[in-house]
C-alpha cells in the first residue's frame, strides 16, 4: 500500500512538473497577423500583405492565465530572425501584440513563432509581403 501511494505521488509531481516546464500555464485562444489594431482588436487578417501595407501586426489573446509571464513574438523573414519582441501576459485573459514597418525589400516569405519564456514553441504563423 506504501510503495503504491509513492508511485501515485511520484507520478502526480512529474505530471505537474512537465506541465509547468513546458509552459502550460495558459491557453492560446487566437493568434493572427494583420494589418491593424482596433480597439484592441485585430482587423484586415490574411496569409498574403502587400508591402505597401508599411506595418503588420501580430496579435495573440490567451486565456487561463495563472501568473504574470511573458511570450516572445519572433519574428523570421526567408528564415532569418529579424525580431523578438517580449510581451507580458497578465491573468486571467490577456491580448497583446507586436508590430514590424514593412519596405519593398521585405517582399517574401515570413512567419511569427510565438514562443514562451523558456523557448517552447505555442504556435507558428505564415504569411507573405508581395509588391
Amino acid at each position: 500500500m506504501k510503495k503504491n501511494s509513492y508511485i501515485k505521488i511520484s507520478l502526480t509531481f512529474f505530471i505537474l512538473f512537465f506541465l509547468y516546464a513546458k509552459g502550460f500555464s495558459y491557453q492560446l485562444i487566437t493568434a493572427k497577423v494583420c494589418e491593424e489594431i482596433v480597439n484592441g482588436q485585430p482587423q484586415f487578417s490574411s496569409v498574403v500583405f502587400s508591402w505597401s501595407a508599411k506595418k503588420i501586426y501580430c496579435y495573440t489573446l490567451f486565456d487561463q492565465i495563472e501568473k504574470e509571464s511573458f511570450i516572445y513574438h519572433q519574428w523570421y523573414f526567408k528564415d532569418k530572425l529579424v525580431a523578438k519582441i517580449k510581451l507580458k501576459l497578465k491573468p486571467p485573459v490577456w491580448a497583446t501584440f507586436s508590430r514590424i514597418y514593412i519596405r519593398e525589400s521585405d517582399i517574401g516569405p515570413w512567419r511569427i513563432e510565438i514562443v514562451d519564456e523558456n523557448g517552447n514553441l505555442i504556435h507558428t504563423l505564415r504569411f507573405s509581403v508581395v509588391k
